[in-house]
This record gives structure tokens, sequence and C-alpha cells, in this order.
């Protein structure tokens, strides 16, 4: 090292030249990366529910909101209880539009 940089202030300029612009590149693909269009958002069919959407999250979806609906009855929140089963009906209805 004491060849190619034989002072401390050498090997800071140099660092620095190198390793801005570096990072600035990396930063960028890293960020480009991050900012590309999500698969559903790529495929012009993404509203209608696929076969998984229908019969796996679909169901676990609706069951959890009914569930949590009658939890809510039980301690008396009636009117939040009608507020996920009009959600659970929307799915219901998005999942049987196919």
């Amino acid at each position: 090292m004491k060849d190619i940089f034989p002072h401390l202030w050498l090997f800071a300029v140099s660092f620095v030249l190198i390793y801005t612009p570096l990072a600035v590149l990396v930063g960028r693909y890293d960020y480009k990366k991050a900012t590309l269009r999500k698969e559903t958002e790529c495929n012009p069919y993404w509203r209608r529910p696929t076969w998984k959407e229908k019969e796996v999250y679909g169901k676990v979806r609706i069951d959890m909101l009914e569930s949590l609906a009658k939890l809510l009855e039980a301690h008396g929140y009636e009117e939040d209880a009608e507020k996920l089963r009009v959600h659970a009906k929307r799915i219901k209805e998005w999942i049987e539009s196919d």
C-alpha cells in the first residue's frame, strides 16, 4: 500500500473520487429497481380475481371478517360489526363476479 499511496491524504482523496460516483450509481440502480411496476399492475387482467385469490385469499378474508364481526357483536359493537359484514359482502361479490 505504501507504494501506491505514500500519504494518507492521497488515499482519502482517491477513495472519495472513486467511492462517491460508484455509490451514486448503485443507489440509483437500487432505487429504479424498487420503483418498477408490480406484477399485478403490469397484468391487464389484475382486476379479475385469479383462482388463488378466489379459493384461498378470498375465503380466508371472508371468514376472518365474519369472525371479527361476531366478536364485535359479542362485545356490543354492532355498528362496527355491520361495517365488517359490508366488506365481507363486497369480497364475496368480487369473487363471484368472474
